[in-house]
């Protein structure tokens, strides 16, 4: 698989790595950016990330202020959990979990914008697929209120905005001309 080889062969991911830690957003950004490709599209490639412990390294990302480069993080652990119940694991015991639990506690917030509240909420329901430990995790630390109330808010948002667009309808009354 190409992909894997040029991971493999010339040191991608682990230059990948070690641009999550760079404090230039932009490259910070791209070297998500290129990350989600490439674990999207290659199985082995998801392996060498976890052997080489990159959860960690993707915590910082998670917890930055661009909202792009969290939204992107929190896809890449989306594609981690969904096929590996070690990587689950993992994301408890280096607290990602929390922290992406604490993501859905402060929205609405100006980093946390409705994209980054349905990334981190889907990184949560993949997080917790097929783990008890995970989801008594979020049992214990209260991770279920502020689930429920950032949907709270997102359906009473929603409610409202409906009622404010039926109240600017405007009726015309007026016969057609012709």
């Amino acid at each position: 698989e190409a992909p894997y080889l040029f991971i493999h062969m010339n040191g991608a991911l682990d230059l990948l790595l070690r641009c999550l830690s760079n404090i230039d957003e932009e490259v910070l950004y791209a070297a998500c950016c290129a990350l989600f490709c490439l674990i999207s599209r290659s199985p082995p490639a998801r392996l060498l990330f976890l052997r080489k412990r990159g959860i960690g390294q993707l915590l910082d990302c998670v917890h930055d202020y661009n909202t792009a480069i969290v939204t992107t993080s929190l896809q890449i652990l989306c594609l981690l959990a969904a096929e590996n119940s070690a990587a689950r694991e993992e994301m408890r015991r280096e607290d990602v979990l929390l922290g992406v639990l604490r993501i859905v506690e402060r929205f609405p917030a100006e980093d946390v914008t409705l994209a980054v509240l349905d990334a981190a909420l889907e990184a949560v329901c993949h997080i917790v697929l097929d783990s008890p430990s995970n989801q008594e995790y979020v049992r214990t630390n209260g991770g279920m209120q502020p689930v429920v109330a950032a949907l709270a808010h997102c359906a009473a948002t929603q409610s409202k905005a409906e009622q404010d667009q039926r109240h600017n309808v405007r009726w015309d009354l007026t016969a057609p001309e012709g």
